[in-house]
């Protein structure tokens, strides 16, 4: 993984329009083992504060995300879309607050 951020085309009910999404890396399963039913699982997870944590079994830790984006064993992703990249700053704030309640 390069990147925590992703950026999507989708193009909806009219083809002529499109709509740019972004996507930003909130949680990474990974798994360490011969083959997926057996070995262990843990995961990475990004708080609401952005920080990165390792949780495994009953232990979890801060880390950096640079350490969630070059582990090698990363076995499933989890994406939250963000909100389309042409929307106003004013339409933005608007959705955080409603959000936010």
């Amino acid at each position: 993984m390069t990147s925590d951020l992703f950026t999507a085309n989708d193009k909806s009910q009219n083809i002529n329009s499109s709509t740019n999404n972004l996507y930003k890396l909130y949680a990474v399963i990974n798994h360490i083992g011969d083959n997926l039913n057996s070995g262990h699982y843990y995961l990475y997870i990004r708080s609401s504060d952005n920080r990165w944590f390792l949780v495994d079994d009953a232990h979890c830790q801060h880390v950096s995300s640079s350490e969630v984006l070059n582990h090698p064993e990363a076995f499933m992703l989890f994406y939250a879309k963000v909100c389309p990249v042409s929307i106003s700053m004013n339409e933005s704030f608007q959705q955080q607050k409603i959000i936010s309640f």
